[in-house]
């Protein structure tokens, strides 16, 4: 690696002469070669390989760009490139580069320019052939996939071959193209146009371009412009606004008062980019001078004036000789021209080409020159009358038109101001602007509080620029509220007219200087609202109009959340934050003069009638680079604006100081700053012009270094002062001051005269850029430390990039993260964050077996990457290891890494023992096997034991550093995915520190009382381990703005953290102000906190959810959804601190809970830092009332009982209850879920019987708001009901759950086409999870409404159901739903049973009884409920009462639960249509592990395991309780936990019911090609089960193997009562249980090589892209579409063979197949499926009997007793014989289809049922099977080759003819074999059903139909399995068990339930001494008797 060169060196470096462009290529790469070896990492917003130029580049090589090019096909692409007009200039050394945003890498061909030169007129086109090109463009340019990009290199074509990574190196020029909605995180922004948005060619216009226009200056994306095409010509560009003001040609002293003004009409601060000043000779009509005004603006006044350098009032000076001068006298002409320079360079002839203004003068005139450029018009001359004495110039008298010289005069010379006393046809007068109403701005804004003395008013400024006013004839100011967007006041300016300063005011007589007077002191409108001002009357806008643009001249929009209002005043912005409640401030104009730019403004004292009183612009010096190494970027100096992108850049000025002992500081340089921006990252770069990428803003700097003195000098940003009005030589001076840095090298003492003159102003010392700090190039850093206060910092240079701060100026150095894997190998080390440190000093050795040394590794030569970590690692480590190694470098058993820091002189011997000299950390393992005593005692001697190695390696993760900074111990390790090169993921705990409060700093707030609080949970004095607080900016690309450092800090002794500002007493932790604020911006932005140490999270860390522990995203503005939300807490929403829910302070409250990363549980309260939350506003106190959405009656169908459509609220029956802060609020699911409607309820309240109605007129009785009819739209829409204030939710808010209290989301329509415009946004955004309640046009003939039946639940859509209309009374309700809730016994018959009826509350149990049952399934007690109800909040306790509970219906013991450990508690209904029949609705049967209770069971759950209780239960402290609400007869819902009578069940994560394991794939819908039918996946298992672990997963077969690429986390669903859960596309009927994306089209499940898969896991290790495994696999459903292919990589490695579905129109008359499981229950076998018709939510559609025939084969060769007593030939013979019939369908035919085989004695006929799904079907499988076996002579079965008669088929012993399906009724010949097989059939049968009665009596086995069917339809019902997996005596969905294993099909077997279709008759104990007549026991006796006929005709499935 080559030394720096020194100082010395460099100047010599620089001072060569670069002779030909070859020499400069070979001095590129010499430049380049001495970069050392590493690779450069990429940092946070910075680039991957920083820019560089040789020395000199410009000088080089003349200015070459990119000057037009175009992306469209259709009109032709090309790329054409301009030398500026030169003509005839060598390309030589040029190379073009396309490149692919998508790899970010080239594509195609690089076109080499060697031997080429540009044409006469400069230019040179690489185009079609049809255009003419000097080169064919002969690889399309990409429009896909953006961002792309055209580079073009001064390089060797040789280093840009296609696939070749973006780089900066070198860089001539480049336009990055493509739209990418504004994101720009990719690299060829970044190194190519840094701080740019890319261009957009328009794809909706023909034959446009995008060509350069304002400026010729390489990199500057925002040069170009869509316009025509002219390829190889002169681009069609609009000129601006520009006028030749003012000439002074001949002065009376010497020339050096000779200038040239430029005028901009007064917008002011008007960037001249892309002018150029022309001063032609008359006397041959050639140019003498062109002066470039790129770079340069008007003043804030508009003019920019042309003169000699040290002259006043002159903005571009020009050094010349006083005795010439720069202007000629003479007949000649001045001209401006948008054109390049060169263009125009002297001897040019003259031209009209894009001329934009010309004066002509002199006394002769000059006629070519007249006839170019000034046409038809007269020559001006300065020769004439004069009202005063003194130098006299040709003025413009009238503006503004160009190119008229009768615009002008004679008058006094005034180079920077308004022309006076110009004199013009004998008349004198000041010059003219009849279009200054254009000019008038809104310039102060003051609304002040209701009782202060002070009024409202609003200041007008026309510029200040004529002395005399502008009359404001024809203009009205009018004021607009946000609700409605509409004003509220207009008034007219006609016959007024601006003070001689310039300024009008409009207030009422309390303000001075008003100059029209309003008649109320306080006449705006609110707090949130705008201001505009137009060009009309105020006729044109009465009361209530709606905003608009027409004739708008200015506007402001002022206060929070007016999204609708920017959208049609100020588009593209924000608003601008003011507080109204104090009222001493004003809304300012500060920083510019542009139109609707709310960055002009800012916040200060109120100065009616005279100049703003304005805080300084929020700028600071950002970066500065002084010493450069190579001079590969030069000196620079960056400014920022706090991350406000595009701010305004004007009246600013950077002085340069020197200063040298026993002398006054002078300044040395001095820059002025107008008419520029910060670019969209915030930054603003000054540099060196010939530094290409990035390309500076400003370029004053003439060469790379030596312009900014390398001594103690300063820099320092001064706003408000003139450059013309510095007095020569500039002293020092803090006028105006914005910010100072100090800086110097090492060589020098600092410069305490600076420190101490600055100190006062900004408190700054010295920093110094040290030229060895690093071996790079680095610069100095403005950064924060942990205290958010300003710090400089040496760090890695970053121009036009964010800042590389370092987390701490202490580098260190630890292991981080150890992989023991052989294949994944890697040890990181990290420097804590400070990035780049070398590592020359340090050693890394490894220790194995023997506790001995097999490794040293010196790290000499290599350093930390950005970011501070560094990788020694095997090759397959991504992202790529610094220091590679083979695979298994490391002892993976057994063993130690330890890090040393070493001198050269230290030795690691080989096979060393292990050494503590220099040792910084170690980690020791072991496989457990050994204890590495000897290396514990040395490396680790504070830790007993070492890391077991094997339980690492067998999770398949990384050993990662989480807990602890402490080092040689194995404590701060945690076993942890891997993450190299990238802060580690961590766990988070259940007890970790969470996030309590927020206070955020308000417009006029003070920002000493923002606050964080953190809390402990109340253990008090818990210390914080390895946690950093991070705050993150949405409007900076969610990047980290300050980091916390909190490692180490404790928690008071109540628990509580304050992290507060720092002139705050009583906080923990002080943090400094922003320049612009308190230290938390307002949002929307973010507070996290992250179990990871602050050097991970350097500023402008993008945020992430990787070891996050707590999280708030929040706003002071409104809730709109935020990408900080997808990234920090996904599903959750923006937590709104309300400024006006408290007359004083307020703050975001931890009240509802203490969850993390939800936003739910935070509301509005008072401000208590240090102390419990003020809760008294949320929802659990009692702050507001509990209102709930009760009716809705959406769509109005005419019949009887029509009034109207309405929405009733409910208190719940409490009656007159107030609704002040109720707000009700209607969504459109159709408009991108807005808001349409709102309806504030302050003010009303409920009626006496708690009811409260917003309807139409027509409503009986009358509703409380009347409302127009129809004001409900028919859905998918959605009814909100909110605590919040109005201004917070304008129309056209998007739908959002804070501060909800209840929802509605309704549909009326439930077609296909409704389904597919669904409401699932809506949904998602309000009630996700759940399904729309429906209002069905056909309930009834009479009108219908939703009515709340169900649940008093908030939030809860199942609650509704189809009623009939009740508004302002009781809801009518039928069909309620009452289920057992708990049960509870305590001791013999002491106990309670409550029943719920799901939070309705009140309902009558009048129909209801209970029964309970012993153990033997007998009725011991029954109690009748009847007069009986549930209370308010839906409960009913009845039992004995104790000392803990109370009950609502005490009876006696004796009638109560027995305490014998098992029974059953039944809760039954009268049937409506006969009272005497009861019906049962719920049923809980219980007992301990001995104690099955199968005959109960069996009577009242069949099919479901009971509830198991321990055998202490009848005399515990538990109780039955249930969690799944409200699911009847599933005895999964429940388990047991505390008693909780009357009050809400205590269901804890542990306690919950967990799912076993036994979840299935029953379904898979693919999308069929052209059906437009939605793709779904059915699931089955046991009802009211409980999905929390389980994951949904899609995956599939790509070129780096099999990867997921979907995964859905089913936590928090469970399983419907017919246990069926579909998950699938919005358009599915019936509706879904879970959602798929919308995939426009595109099938979302992906077709080809795939699977569909569930895993019991957490979704968060299936992120798309990994690869795939079988790891925690439950069941998988594997597909292809290549015949052949049953086995693949991805079936490998899931386990499952893969099922074709290539062919599904093999199917016969099935249009739309789906891959429906037929076989029960073997999650392995591809044969359990079938090709079938879609189901989903219903019975699969099957093989069936119905359709089935008998085939034959006949083994010609075979012996009968052989095969007859070895079932493998079968079983072999049987599978050729599947895969024979599917080769020729290729429909999925599967030997699940074969069924009854049997063996034919004599020569072996084979012989089996052939099952079909239809007819046609049938037919199909008949026709494949005739052909199979038509082409098959022999076959080879367990090795043995037999021969095949071909020639039979069916019924092969009367002849082989092929049969035809069978019948159900007749048929034709009988074969003389059927009638035996029919006889044995039916012993098989009744043998069976006498064994399965059998062993079901013994409790062993249960299978049951829930629908019956015909003989051979048995598959269509459904069924249920225990858990006893001895089934080979049955055949359940057609599985015979003389075809298979049992256990291979039951080894897993499922519940599956299907709720009753009609009531189920009251069953009794099957009791035989009873006798018969009774009809508990009859009832027994016939289910049993429908069991038997049921399990018999299951063989003929």
């Amino acid at each position: 690696m080559m030394e720096p060169l020194s100082r010395c060196d460099r100047m010599q470096f620089r001072s060569r002469t670069v002779l030909t462009l070859l020499s400069a290529v070979s001095l590129i790469k010499v430049v380049s070669a001495q970069e050392p070896n590493n690779p450069v990492p990429t940092m946070p917003g910075g680039f991957p390989n920083l820019p560089s130029f040789p020395p000199d580049f410009a000088d080089i090589y003349p200015d070459i760009v990119i000057n037009e090019f175009s992306v469209d096909v259709d009109s032709g692409q090309f790329i054409e490139l301009y030398d500026g007009g030169v003509g005839g200039m060598t390309l030589d050394g040029l190379v073009v580069v396309t490149y692919r945003g998508k790899r970010e890498r080239s594509y195609g061909r690089r076109i080499s320019l060697d031997g080429h030169v540009t044409d006469e007129n400069g230019y040179f086109l690489i185009g079609q052939a049809n255009q003419q090109p000097h080169i064919e463009l002969t690889r399309e340019l990409r429009r896909d996939r953006p961002p792309n990009a055209i580079a073009l290199y001064f390089d060797d074509p040789d280093n840009f071959g296609s696939g070749t990574p973006v780089t900066g190196t070198n860089l001539v020029e480049a336009v990055v193209y493509g739209d990418t909605s504004g994101s720009v995180d990719n690299a060829l922004v970044t190194v190519l146009s840094p701080g740019r948005l890319p261009l957009v060619q328009p794809t909706n216009q023909a034959n446009v371009s995008l060509s350069r226009c304002r400026s010729w200056e390489r990199l500057r994306l925002e040069a170009f412009t869509s316009g025509t095409q002219t390829p190889g010509g002169d681009n069609l560009c609009v000129l601006p606004d520009f006028y030749i003001n003012e000439i002074n040609v001949a002065t009376d002293d010497e020339q050096t008062n000779q200038f040239v003004e430029i005028f901009d009409g007064g917008l002011g601060q008007q960037q001249l980019d892309g002018v150029v000043l022309v001063l032609y000779k008359g006397r041959n009509s050639l140019s003498y001078q062109a002066i470039d005004l790129t770079g340069y603006s008007t003043d804030a006044h508009g003019f920019c004036v042309v003169g000699w350098v040290n002259n006043t009032n002159v903005n571009l000076g020009l050094e010349f000789d006083p005795t010439v001068g720069f202007i000629k006298s003479g007949s000649n002409a001045v001209a401006l021209h948008l054109s390049p320079h060169q263009r125009f360079r002297a001897g040019s002839l003259a031209s009209d080409y894009n001329l934009i203004d010309a004066v002509v003068y002199g006394q002769d005139p000059a006629l070519e020159l007249l006839h170019t450029l000034l046409p038809h018009q007269r020559v001006l001359n300065e020769v004439g009358g004069s009202t005063s004495s003194g130098d006299r110039s040709i003025s413009r008298c009238s503006c503004c038109q160009r190119l008229n010289s009768e615009s002008f005069g004679v008058g006094p010379a005034t180079p920077g101001a308004i022309n006076m006393d110009c004199q013009q046809n004998n008349l004198t007068h000041v010059e003219t602007l009849d279009h200054y109403i254009n000019l008038v701005r809104l310039n102060e804004i003051r609304i002040a509080q209701l009782g202060l003395p002070r009024g409202d008013f609003v200041e007008l400024y026309d510029g200040g620029f004529t002395g005399t006013g502008v009359s404001l004839d024809n203009m009205v100011l009018v004021l607009y509220n946000s609700e409605g967007e509409s004003s509220y006041k207009a008034v007219d300016l006609q016959g007024y007219r601006t003070d001689t300063n310039g300024f009008f005011v409009i207030g009422p007589a309390s303000v001075q200087s008003s100059g029209l007077l309003m008649d109320e002191s306080h006449w705006f409108d609110g707090k949130v609202g705008a201001v505009a001002i137009y060009k009309g009357s105020s006729a044109d806008f009465p009361d209530g109009t709606r905003a608009t643009s027409t004739n708008l001249v200015d506007a402001v929009v002022y206060g929070d959340n007016n999204l609708l209002l920017l959208d049609l005043l100020t588009p593209g912005q924000n608003e601008v934050k003011y507080a109204v409640d104090t009222g001493a401030t004003s809304i300012l104009r500060c920083y510019c003069r542009e139109a609707f730019e709310v960055l002009a403004y800012a916040v200060g004292p109120p100065s009616p009638g005279v100049a703003n009183v304005c805080p300084p612009p929020p700028l600071v010096i950002n970066e500065v680079n002084i010493l450069d190494v190579f001079e590969d970027v030069g000196q620079y100096v960056e400014l920022s604006s706090d991350g406000l992108p595009g701010f305004p850049l004007n009246d600013l000025i950077m002085f340069f100081w020197k200063a040298k002992p026993g002398k006054n500081p002078k300044a040395y340089r001095i820059i002025s700053i107008n008419g520029k921006h910060t670019d969209e990252n915030g930054l603003f770069l000054i540099g060196y012009r010939g530094l290409t990428s990035p390309r500076p803003d400003m370029t004053p700097f003439s060469a790379p270094i030596g312009v900014i003195k390398e001594t103690s000098c300063s820099i320092s940003l001064h706003w408000g002062l003139r450059s013309e009005d510095l007095p020569k030589p500039m002293p020092l001076t803090a006028e105006g001051l914005v910010d100072v840095i100090i800086h110097g090298t090492e060589e020098e003492a600092d410069n305490q005269q600076l420190i101490e003159f600055f100190r006062p102003y900004a408190p700054r010392d010295q920093i110094n850029e040290i030229e060895d700090w690093s071996q790079r190039d680095e610069s100095i850093n403005r950064c924060t430390d942990s205290e958010n206060n300003t710090v400089y910092q040496m760090a890695h240079i970053s121009p036009k990039g964010h800042n590389h701060c370092p987390s701490r100026g202490d580098a260190g150095l630890i292991i981080n993260e150890v992989n023991l894997i052989p294949s994944e190998q890697f040890v990181e080390l990290w420097d804590l964050g400070a990035g780049f440190t070398s590592l020359d000093e340090f050693v890394v050795v490894l220790y194995g077996e023997g506790d001995r040394s097999y490794w040293t590794i010196p790290l000499t030569g290599f350093t930390t990457d950005s970011m501070g970590y560094f990788i020694m690692g095997v090759v397959n480590v991504q992202p790529t290891a610094q220091f590679q190694f083979a695979d298994g470098f490391m002892r993976h058993t057994y063993g130690a890494v330890a890090l040393y820091r070493a001198s050269a002189s230290t030795s690691f011997p080989e096979s060393g023992p292990p050494s503590s000299q220099g040792l910084i950390d170690a980690v020791v393992y072991t496989d457990l096997d050994s204890k590495p005593i000897g290396l514990t005692n040395v490396l680790t001697p504070d830790t007993a034991s070492a890391i077991d190695s094997r339980s690492v390696q067998l999770s398949g993760f990384s050993l990662s550093r989480c807990l602890s900074p402490a080092l040689r111990s194995k404590a701060p390790y945690a076993v942890r995915p891997q993450t190299p090169r990238s802060f580690n993921d961590c766990p988070v705990f259940s007890n970790d520190i969470i996030i309590n409060e927020v206070n955020v700093e308000h417009p006029g707030q003070s920002t000493q009382e923002e606050f964080i609080e953190l809390y402990d949970g109340g253990v008090g004095n818990v210390k914080m381990r390895y946690l950093s607080l991070v705050l993150f900016n949405s409007h900076s690309a969610d990047q980290s703005y300050v980091t916390v450092d909190l490692h180490g800090k404790r928690t008071d002794a109540n628990g509580y953290f304050v992290i507060g500002a720092q002139d705050t007493a009583g906080v923990d932790l002080k943090l400094k102000p922003r320049v612009t604020g308190g230290f938390l911006q307002e949002g929307p932005n973010a507070i996290a906190l992250y179990r990871a140490p602050s050097g991970s999270f350097p500023h402008y860390t993008e945020a992430t959810s990787r070891s996050l522990v707590d999280a708030v995203v929040y706003s002071t503005e409104d809730n709109a959804h935020n990408s900080l939300v997808d990234k920090l807490m996904p599903g959750r929403s923006v937590v709104v601190e309300d400024s006006n829910h408290a007359t004083g302070d307020e703050t975001i409250n931890r009240c509802l809970g203490n969850q993390r990363l939800n936003s739910d549980v935070f509301t509005m309260g008072l401000p208590s830092p240090g102390g419990p939350n003020n809760c008294s506003g949320s929802s659990s106190g009692s702050a507001y009332p509990d209102i709930l959405i009760n009716e809705v009656n959406v769509e109005v169908t005419g019949g009887a009982g029509s009034g109207g459509e309405f929405i009733e609220l409910t208190d719940k029956g409490v009656g007159m209850t107030l609704l002040d802060g109720f707000l009700l609020v209607l969504f459109n699911g159709a408009n991108q879920d807005r808001s349409y409607w709102e309806i504030d309820l302050s003010g009303y309240r409920t009626n006496l019987n708690g009811f409260f109605v917003i309807g139409a007129s027509g409503i009986t009785p009358p509703p409380d708001i009347v409302v127009p009819d129809n004001f409900l739209q028919n859905g998918p829409d959605a009814a909100v009901l909110y605590h919040a204030k109005a201004r917070l939710f304008p129309r056209g808010t998007i739908a959002t759950s804070l501060n909800m209290l209840d929802a509605i989301v309704y549909n009326t329509d439930t077609s296909a086409a409704a389904a597919a415009t669904a409401d699932n946004g809506l949904l998602g955004k309000l009630a996700p999870g759940q399904r729309s309640a429906v209002e069905y046009a056909a309930f009834s003939d009479r009108d219908a409404s939703l009515s709340r039946c169900l649940s008093n639940n908030s939030r809860t859509l199942a609650s509704f159901t189809v009623s009939q209309p009740t508004p302002g009374q009781p809801n009518i309700c039928t069909g309620t739903p009452i289920v057992i809730n708990e049960i509870k016994l305590d001791g013999n018959s002491v106990g309670f049973i409550e029943l719920y009826d799901g939070g309705r509350g009140s309902t009558s149990l009048d129909a209801y009884s209970v029964k309970l049952y012993d153990s033997g399934a007998r009725v011991y007690s029954i109690q009748s409920l009847r007069g009986k109800s549930t209370n308010g909040n839906g409960y009913f306790v009845y039992g004995k009462p104790s000392g803990e509970w109370t009950v609502d219906f005490p009876i006696s013991g004796s009638d109560f639960l027995r305490s014998d450990g098992s029974g059953a508690v039944a809760l039954y209904k009268e049937d409506s249509d006969q009272s005497t029949n009861l019906v049962l609705t719920d049923a809980v049967v219980y007992g301990s592990g001995n104690q099955p209770s199968t005959a109960v069971v069996d009577l009242l759950t069949p099919g479901q395991n009971l509830v198991r209780v321990g055998p202490d239960f009848g005399r515990g402290e538990s109780s039955i309780t249930r969690c799944v609400c409200c699911v009847p007869l599933a005895s999964v819902a429940f388990t047991v936990s505390a008693p909780t009578p009357g009050q809400e069940n205590r269901c804890v994560a542990s306690t919950m019911p967990t799912m076993p394991a036994n979840v299935i794939i029953s379904e898979v819908g693919l999308q069929a090609r052209g059906a437009g039918l939605g793709e779904y996946v059915e699931l089955r298992g046991p009802p009211g089960a409980s999905l929390d672990t389980f994951t949904l997963v899609l995956a599939e077969s790509s070129k780096q193997g099999p990867v997921y690429y979907y995964s859905l986390s089913l936590e928090r669903r469970v399983i419907p009562s017919d246990g069926v859960f579909v998950i699938g596309a919005v358009d599915l009927t019936p509706p879904v249980d879970a959602l798929f994306p919308q995939s426009s089209g595109a099938p979302f499940i992906r077709p080809g090589k795939g699977a569909v898969c569930i895993y019991r896991s957490s979704d968060s290790q299936f992120i798309e892209g990994a690869a795939v495994t079988s790891t925690g696999l439950m069941d998988a459903v594997v597909f292809t579409n290549i015949s052949s292919e049953s086995s693949s990589e991805l079936s490998a490695i899931l386990g499952f063979d893969s099922i074709f579905t290539g062919n599904f129109s093999a199917v016969a008359d099935i249009s739309t197949p789906s891959i429906s499981r037929c076989a029960c229950c073997n999650t392995q076998d591809p044969s359990s499926f079938t090709l079938s018709a879609r189901t989903p939510g219903e019975t699969n559609r099957c093989p069936r009997g119905t359709f089935k025939q008998t085939i034959q084969m006949h083994i010609l060769d075979a012996a009968y007793q052989v095969w007859v007593t070895d079932p493998r030939f079968t079983g072999d013979l049987r599978r050729q014989i599947a895969a024979g019939i599917n080769a020729e369908c290729k429909c999925g035919f599967n030997e699940n289809y074969l069924k009854g085989e049997k063996l034919l004695n004599g020569s072996v006929y084979y012989q089996a049922d052939m099952l079909a799904l239809s007819e046609a079907h049938s037919k199909l499988l008949r026709d494949s099977y005739v052909r199979f076996v038509s082409k098959t002579e022999k076959m080879t079965i367990l090795g043995v080759d037999f021969h095949i008669d071909n020639k039979c088929f069916s019924d092969c012993l009367s002849g082989g003819k092929p049969s035809t399906p069978e019948k159900r009724q007749g048929g034709g010949g009988v074969n003389p074999a059927i009638p035996v097989a029919v006889v044995v059939f039916v012993i098989v049968i009744v043998a069976v059903t006498l064994y399965v009665f059998l062993r079901r009596r013994r409790g062993v086995l249960f299978i049951t139909k829930t629908k019956g069917g015909e003989s051979g339809m048995a598959t269509e019902g459904e069924f249920r399995v225990t858990n006893t997996r001895t089934l080979s005596d049955l055949d359940v969905l057609g599985t015979s068990s003389e075809n298979h294993n049992a256990t291979d099909f039951f080894s897993n077997p499922v519940y599956m339930y299907e709720a009753p279709r009609e009531p189920v008759p009251q069953p009794g104990p099957p009791v035989k001494s009873e006798p018969k007549g009774n009809s508990d026991g009859k009832a027994m006796e016939k289910r049993s008797e429908q069991a038997k006929e049921e399990n018999a005709t299951s063989n003929g499935v």
